[in-house]
């Protein structure tokens, strides 16, 4: 279950694992929308006229929100298993994966083994992301005469303190992910999720004007090392030849 906290800055909280998640502006709006509707779909219309009122807006500004709370929360477009989408309806919040915090007096903790294999689990883990990030400098280095100086920019900037930001840091099927908030990006996310070699360890995936940018981290069981691999892809290639070239590479 997820604790929500729409005051806190990370407002987002596991109650099994601790984990903490935090919703951008309109993230946060859209899906305090779901919360006060939660077991009743909620149409596009009404999710507008909340959270961008007296503005014309795209529709696709609602799909974005709605891919970026998905991962917030561990869900996918494909499994729905927290957030309901239906074409002529809207999207519903299924009931008891969300608990306010206003409406709980006691949030039980995690038994005490599983907080301590997290608190174990923790050093190793910050370790990684510094030893990934150091191959996310490596990739924008990598990219530089592909992408637009501002994103290349964007990129360099990546240091451990700007990267909670800059970053979505996401953990899938024992794969770490790190992706920028383009829409690009996570729609390649939810695409590949599930479906990359099981040596992977680190993915990172960013998009700039007119390509995609792709760095993964792997373990070679040849050579019993991490290896790494830095791909460029433009956008006309398509995702399904993007994928089949990843896994072919990152393997």
């Amino acid at each position: 279950m997820w604790l929500f906290d729409p005051k806190s800055e990370f407002q987002l909280l596991n109650t099994l694992t601790r984990e903490k998640r935090k919703l951008k502006a309109r993230e946060l709006e859209v899906f305090q929308c779901l919360v006060d509707n939660e077991g009743r779909y909620v149409n596009k219309m009404q999710i507008l006229s909340e959270v961008w009122p007296g503005r014309v807006v795209s529709e696709a500004n609602i799909t974005q929100s709605i891919s970026r709370i998905r991962i917030a929360l561990g869900d996918t477009g494909k499994e729905q298993r927290i957030i309901k989408t239906q074409s002529k309806l809207g999207y519903m919040l299924l009931p008891s994966f969300v608990a306010v915090r206003s409406n709980v007096t006691h949030v039980i903790d995690a038994p005490l083994s599983i907080k301590t294999r997290h608190r174990s689990s923790y050093s190793s883990r910050w370790s990684r992301m510094e030893h990934a990030l150091s191959y996310l400098i490596c990739l924008a280095i990598a990219v530089l005469s592909t992408i637009s100086l501002t994103d290349s920019l964007r990129l360099l900037s990546a240091d451990s303190q700007s990267a909670t930001y800059l970053v979505s840091d996401v953990q899938y099927d024992g794969v770490q992910y790190y992706l920028d908030s383009e829409a690009r990006s996570f729609d390649f996310y939810e695409l590949i999720r599930g479906n990359v070699p099981v040596n992977n360890r680190v993915i990172f995936i960013f998009s700039g004007q007119d390509v995609l940018n792709i760095s993964c981290i792997y373990f070679d069981h040849r050579t019993q090392q991490e290896l790494s691999q830095n791909l460029v892809f433009s956008f006309s290639r398509g995702t399904d030849f993007m994928m089949e070239t990843m896994n072919e590479k990152c393997h």
